[in-house]
């Protein structure tokens, strides 16, 4: 069973929200950038089931995430941190959980 929560920062500063994930994590994300994830993005693997990934909710034809085209930041968590994470994650200023997923 694999866990993906899908959540909405209102914030468009990656980087500012990227500080607030870190701090409630624990982890420094790794920079990446791809085409595909709307250009940067940062993310942090704990193995191969369990990752976070924090992106701009935009690619090359328009929202990354159709059903929710206003919300400019996302983050991905997957995994068995998934459900530990979801209340304090919920608890950071302007986040919504957009979907969970098992």
């Amino acid at each position: 069973m694999v866990v993906e929560h899908v959540y909405g920062f209102a914030d468009p500063d990656l980087n500012r929200v990227r500080l607030l994930v870190e701090q409630l994590v624990g982890v420094r994300m790794v920079p990446r950038s791809s085409d595909y994830r709307g250009g940067d993005s940062f993310g942090w693997r704990w193995d191969h089931n369990e990752e976070i990934r924090l992106q701009a909710n935009r690619e090359l034809d328009g929202p990354m995430e159709l059903d929710f085209p206003t919300t400019p930041t996302l983050l991905y968590v997957v995994g068995s941190r998934a459900e530990r994470l979801r209340s304090d994650l919920l608890a950071l200023p302007g986040v919504q959980l957009l979907r969970p997923r098992v």
